[in-house]
């Protein structure tokens, strides 16, 4: 099928869904009476809440049934004088324009079982700009103490993806991991052969093709801090593959908390229902704030999950600077053992082993838990009697656990302490070169000895047909 025609059924799809499911919603409370009619009374926002929240969703089709749950769960508790919560969804292309790139938003402010529209706007197209407009809009409604920022979407981690225009799919480059299956899933023959074919960043979008890079993230939450003259107090990633030490680390200096799972969050997301109680019945401190959101949703997955297999961590950002200057310091010296000592292969091939030991998370084998890694890590070193590396390794271990707040797993999640790391298993994708841990933490060339800096490119087609992936 041409790309423009795809994208013309993509964007249809779409928006039949967004009817649909707002009339569904609709039969419940008035959310499908007032979800694309702009309210012509004005907003009531108290002066000073304590929190000001935004929920910022740029779902796909196969997720915005749940997206637009989540709005529905907010409107029982509303909003208060403890609480501004907030909107900004994506609508659909605007044909009006006579662009085939401009998307139309949707602004809300949520009240208690009324879901008011503000404004109708049309989307820059630049991922930074269209986030930092959408919180400068909704943290100046009020002059709040704390606020809270929730990315709901598709997400896959640090690593950037690529279209491939023939498959019609997004794809990293390929690695061993890609042909592990998921133990976890019924299909997991299937999943050995075709996930390198199901790569997602954060928001991903299949209308323009574009997601929210690293580069974005980081200029946005900039932004934000900026015109809030503090940082962030808490990013909430209600999405896939958000609590990774990448992404800890870039943000660290606009934001305070971060809120993410290690591996694929379960199509319900956070539990926004009792979110928006928590926030309208008292005034809560961040700390506390994160503390309720990983609890219910511990509360919430243990009566709805069946595979129990979720996770939830909140990631103290500027405690992640520190854990980061340690590991620089271990790797630095464990590169310096590897790179001079021609006799250490069998050291090289136990460090590749122990990866292979840690835990995968599902569809994305690349990533594993930091503090597993560390702590077979510890041990291996000590067997060596490289003790002073041991040390190293064991106190970088400690600070994954003062970095992690908070932690929530399902029973077969147990090994997921909080925090995950790109650790691959034969190549080092592209894209990873470009992120600020990879480069200022040293692990970087740490991979690279570990890989022999195999770099391969994408899967050509020919190549399909031999590994089954057609």
């Amino acid at each position: 099928m041409p790309a423009a025609k795809n994208k013309f059924y993509i964007a249809l799809s779409y928006k039949l869904q967004l009817c649909a499911t707002i009339i569904t919603l609709g039969h419940v409370t008035n959310l499908g009476a007032n979800f694309n009619s702009l309210s012509n009374t004005s907003l009531t926002n108290p002066a000073n809440p304590e929190w000001a929240v935004l929920l910022y969703a740029d779902p796909t089709t196969d997720i915005l049934g749940a997206v637009l749950k989540n709005i529905h769960d907010f409107l029982p508790a509303g909003s208060n004088q403890n609480a501004q919560i907030f909107v900004q969804l994506r609508a659909y292309l605007d044909e009006s324009t006579g662009s085939d790139n401009r998307y139309t938003c949707w602004r809300y402010k949520i009240e208690q079982n009324n879901l008011v529209l503000v404004d109708q706007i049309i989307l820059t197209g630049d991922y930074t700009q269209d986030l930092t407009n959408a919180a400068k809009w909704a943290f100046e409604q009020t002059n709040a103490k704390h606020h809270a920022l929730i990315l709901s979407g598709h997400g896959f981690g640090p690593l950037e993806p690529t279209w491939n225009e023939r498959q019609h799919e997004w794809e990293l480059e390929y690695d061993e991991s890609m042909l592990t299956g998921c133990p976890m899933r019924p299909d997991s023959e299937k999943l050995k052969k075709i996930r390198t074919f199901l790569s997602r960043a954060l928001l991903v979008n299949n209308l323009e093709l574009k997601y929210l890079d690293n580069q974005n993230l980081i200029s946005a939450v900039s932004n934000i801090a900026w015109d809030l003259q503090k940082p962030l107090d808490i990013l909430l990633l209600d999405l896939c593959m958000g609590a990774a030490i990448e992404h800890a680390y870039e943000i660290a200096p606009y934001v305070d908390y971060l809120v993410g799972c290690q591996n694929c969050e379960l199509v319900d997301g956070l539990d926004c229902r009792r979110l928006a109680q928590h926030l309208t019945a008292s005034k809560l401190t961040p700390l506390e704030l994160i503390q309720n959101i990983t609890q219910d949703y511990q509360a919430y997955y243990q009566q709805v999950s069946v595979q129990d297999t979720y996770t939830l961590a909140a990631i103290d950002c500027r405690k992640t600077l520190e854990l980061t200057q340690k590991l620089k310091l271990l790797i630095s010296k464990l590169n310096l053992v590897l790179e001079t000592d021609h006799k250490n292969n069998l050291l090289k091939d136990s460090l590749r082993n122990l990866r292979r030991d840690t835990i995968n998370f599902c569809l994305v084998p690349m990533y594993t838990d930091l503090y597993s890694i560390l702590d077979q890590l510890t041990k291996l070193l000590s067997k060596n009697n490289l003790l002073d590396l041991a040390e190293l390794s064991l106190q970088a271990k400690q600070l994954v656990l003062e970095s992690v707040i908070s932690n929530v797993t399902g029973s077969q999640m147990t090994a997921a302490h909080g925090l995950s790391i790109y650790f691959p298993y034969a190549h080092i994708d592209s894209s990873y070169y470009q992120i600020p841990f990879a480069k200022t933490s040293n692990w970087l060339e740490f991979l690279e000895l570990l890989t022999d800096a195999q770099f391969v490119s994408n899967l050509e087609d020919e190549n399909l047909s031999e590994l089954g992936l057609e």
